[in-house]
């Protein structure tokens, strides 16, 4: 379903010194989508090998500096479209999930579906990798600093902070709303099954890797 909605071009009637309603060419019919979105921050964990060792996992989070805890069980041999939610404080979600596979649909029978040419393609095609999970914490809002320490039955996995830099998205189009701010980082622990104290991989910008 979209919206019909009427819109302006103001460049183009500022170069002509007319107002913007004046000539029928200033203004233009632009249809808008009804795809919602919110501002939020998602921090994305991710092991080396892909495997989590079972347990216990505590998070113990500084946000902008207000507290909040998350806690999440993760299971020996989970099956690859596992699905877990964690417990946490405050408007926070954290969620134990395979990572997945994604491939290019065909737009037609001939056209490769692992091709990265975006115009072969009308959507992607994803499945969960067997063995493969990652933790994700997201956060309602625009928080801006997050200092994150995450352990494992006691055993120190991640302590570092996090700074988010947010993209703003228009996920119908220019002109439509509604408008909202979106950041994604990135954390890749150390090890997965000791103490690995300070010694996981800095965050990265999700978007800036891409």
């Amino acid at each position: 379903m979209t919206v019909t909605r009427l819109w302006t071009s103001a460049a183009s009637c500022a170069a002509l010194a007319l107002p913007l309603m004046a000539d029928p060419a200033c203004t233009r019919m632009h249809e808008c989508g009804l795809v919602g979105c919110v501002d939020e921050a998602a921090i994305d964990l991710e092991s080396p090998t892909g495997a989590w060792a079972p347990g216990g996992y505590q998070f113990a989070l500084v946000i902008d500096g207000n507290t909040a805890n998350c806690a999440i069980q993760i299971p020996a041999s989970p099956p690859p479209a596992t699905r877990i939610a964690g417990s946490c404080t405050s408007e926070i979600t954290l969620t134990f999930l395979a990572q997945e596979q994604c491939a290019a649909s065909p737009s037609d029978g001939s056209a490769d579906a692992s091709s990265s040419d975006p115009n072969s393609a009308q959507g992607e095609t994803c499945s969960p990798i067997p063995g493969h999970f990652h933790q994700t914490l997201t956060l309602v809002g625009t928080p801006h600093d997050v200092a994150l320490s995450l352990k494992r039955d006691d055993h120190s996995i991640v302590d570092q902070t996090v700074t988010l830099s947010y993209a703003t998205t228009q996920p119908n189009g220019p002109g439509c709303d509604p408008t909202c701010h979106q950041a994604s980082s990135v954390i890749t622990i150390a090890d997965d099954t000791g103490d690995a104290g300070n010694d996981a991989t800095p965050p990265r910008d999700a978007a800036a890797s891409e």
